[in-house]
């Protein structure tokens, strides 16, 4: 198979896993809007955008990193799709920071994580107050806190994992056939 054919089948596999985890919410046990619902679907998002970025490439990481957030606003996850492009460019902070570490996975993920929830609280604070009433405010100030970095930092350990365990897959050179 040829890169490009094969990265971008790895690439949709990675994009449909992180839809699924995304539709979690629907399952009584996690619901749509409980404290284990952040936890449990934002680090397995977080998963998918590090495996990915491993896998396939930092491209391919933004664009999921952009297309979850959207999911999420249609979930009615988000209170204002104008905070979409403020969510996508924190998904992306992740992958391009790790991409940089690469050598150094774990630091890659501990400043990735760190660096994701900065920029988003204090992003989101900001222009939430310019859209949102008081007690919309008072949760994205709660969501867009400490829970991204735990988040970021368990998807980001578990991926990293799931990648020593996992078969080496290069998407990036033609098979020999």
């Amino acid at each position: 198979m040829q890169k490009s054919i094969k990265r971008l089948a790895f690439s949709a596999l990675f994009l449909a896993l992180a839809i699924i985890f995304q539709n979690l919410r629907i399952l009584p046990f996690i619901g749509a809007s409980t404290p284990q619902s952040l936890f449990i679907i934002g680090s397995l998002v977080n998963l998918v955008l590090v495996i990915t970025v491993l896998y396939c490439g930092v491209f391919d990481a933004c664009v999921i990193g952009i297309i979850t957030p959207i999911v999420a606003a249609f979930q009615g996850h988000l209170p204002s799709i104008a905070l979409f492009p403020i969510v996508a460019l924190g998904n992306c902070m992740l992958p391009l920071v790790i991409d940089v570490c690469k050598r150094k996975l774990y630091l890659g993920v501990i400043l990735g994580s760190i660096l994701k929830t900065i920029f988003l609280y204090f992003t989101m604070i900001n222009i939430s107050k310019l859209l949102l009433p008081a007690k919309a405010q008072a949760l994205i100030a709660y969501n867009f806190s400490w829970p991204q970095l735990v988040t970021a930092l368990i998807g980001g350990f578990l991926a990293i994992y799931l990648v020593k365990k996992l078969p080496k897959i290069d998407v990036n050179n033609k098979d020999k056939a």
